[in-house]
C-alpha cells in the first residue's frame, strides 16, 4: 500500500511538472507566435518600401532621361564639359603651386627673420654681459 501511495505520489508530482512545463512551452509558443507575426509586419512595411524605392527609381530614371534630353538640346556635349574641368583643375593646380612657392617664399623670410632675432638677441646678450662686467669693474 505504501509504494502505491509513493508511486501515486510520484505520478502527482510528475503531471505537475508535466503540466508546469507544458505551460511553459505554451507560454514560449505564444511569444514565438507573436514574435513571427511582428516579423511578418516587418516583412510587409519592408515589402512597402522596396516598392516605395523602385517607384522612386523609376522617376529618377526619367527625370534622368529628361536631364539628358535638356543637356543635348542646350548643346553641351559631355565631352566639352570634361575638357573645361580639365582646365579648371589644371588653373586649380596652377593656384596652388603658386601658393606653395609663396609659403615656401614666407617660411623663408620667417627663418631669415628668425635667424636675425636670433643674432640680435645674441649680441644684446654679449653686451649686456659686457656692460654687466663693466660696471663690476
Amino acid at each position: 500500500m505504501n509504494q502505491t501511495q509513493a508511486q501515486i505520489d510520484e505520478l502527482k508530482r510528475t503531471t505537475e511538472q508535466t503540466a508546469e512545463m507544458t505551460t511553459q512551452l505554451l507560454q514560449m509558443n505564444g511569444k514565438a507566435v507573436s514574435a513571427i507575426e511582428e516579423l511578418r509586419q516587418e516583412m510587409k512595411d519592408v515589402k512597402r518600401g522596396v516598392e516605395d524605392l523602385q517607384q522612386d527609381m523609376k522617376v529618377v530614371k526619367q527625370e534622368v532621361e529628361v536631364v539628358k534630353l535638356g543637356m543635348k538640346g542646350m548643346g553641351l556635349e559631355i565631352n566639352e564639359m570634361k575638357q573645361e574641368m580639365n582646365d579648371m583643375k589644371q588653373e586649380i593646380n596652377d593656384v596652388k603651386q603658386e601658393m606653395r612657392s609663396g609659403f615656401e617664399a614666407i617660411n623663408a623670410n620667417f627663418e631669415r627673420l628668425f635667424h636675425e632675432m636670433n643674432k640680435v638677441k645674441e649680441d644684446s646678450d654679449i653686451k649686456a654681459k659686457k656692460w654687466r662686467l663693466e660696471v663690476i669693474e
